[in-house]
């Protein structure tokens, strides 16, 4: 028998309390596992310096090329949410001329019919315009509070979804709770 057939065969035999005697860990097997873990897993568009050092050995000109992708990223990102928030601000404003049309021309109605005697039918449509104000105010309050509240769940815990809104269940099979 050779000698490693020899010490792995003793390795593995019982000792005197019949256990089997394990091989002793390799003291850098950990290490080389976790830096390997860390070595792989990274945040953003940019890789840590240590891989964007090998990249550029690897293939040089590779560094510019993802710090210039990044970038490229970054303004289309840019724009995009300019864009949004410049549509946003527009159908806003939209919204709100919209209202205060639909709010006068239903006042002028109140208005006419008071003016023609109804004033019965006047004044209901008066407390129907103004009743629509507050409800359309009172709704976009509490929409705008529950979508910061979805906004700063995101924020804290990024792994929840906030594509339902949080009094919805989501659909499908859910798992029992304990």
């Amino acid at each position: 028998m050779t000698e490693d057939a020899e010490s792995r065969q003793h390795e593995h035999s019982p000792d005197a309390r019949g256990e089997v005697a394990k091989p002793p860990p390799r003291p850098d097997a950990r290490a080389q596992i976790v830096e390997a873990v860390h070595a792989s897993l990274y945040a953003g568009p940019i890789p840590p310096p240590e891989a964007l050092a090998h990249y550029e050995r690897t293939l040089p000109g590779a560094a510019d090329r993802i710090l210039k992708m990044a970038e490229s990223q970054q303004a289309h990102r840019q724009a995009t949410e300019t864009a949004v928030v410049n549509y946003e601000v527009r159908r806003g404003m939209a919204g709100l001329a919209a209202g205060v049309g639909v709010t006068l021309g239903a006042f002028a109605l109140a208005g006419a019919l008071a003016a023609l005697g109804q004033t019965t039918f006047g004044f209901a449509t008066a407390m129907v315009a103004i009743a629509s104000l507050a409800g359309v105010f009172v709704v976009g309050h509490f929409s705008r509070r529950r979508e910061r509240k979805a906004r700063l769940e995101e924020t804290l815990n990024p792994a929840v979804d906030v594509s339902t809104a949080p009094d919805e269940k989501p659909s499908g099979p859910q798992l029992p709770r304990k």
